[in-house]
């Protein structure tokens, strides 16, 4: 498993075992990928995390916006709410 960096502006903080909580401009990266929100719950069992408030993904180049999100980092699988999509020039 590769590990998350996460950064936040106001507060990072464990709320139980294996789980991280994030507030204000969070970021969390890992192996090429960025995901940005306001508020982020990040789950290290699962390696899975839920993003709310102003999410941007970004990904290969391709990028998404949205209100939440919820993304498995080891599946790279998730969902975006109202997203909208923006693909790389070839």
């Amino acid at each position: 498993m590769f590990a998350c960096v996460v950064s936040a502006a106001a507060e990072v903080g464990g709320v139980g075992q294996r789980k991280l909580e994030a507030y204000g401009d969070v970021v969390v990266r890992r192996r090429g990928q960025q995901l940005v929100a306001d508020r982020i719950l990040y789950d290290q069992t699962t390696d899975t995390v839920n993003a709310k408030g102003h999410v941007r993904f970004r990904r290969l180049g391709d990028s998404m916006t949205g209100d939440e999100a919820t993304y498995n980092f080891t599946q790279d699988t998730g969902t975006v709410t109202n997203s909208q999509y923006r693909l790389a020039d070839p």
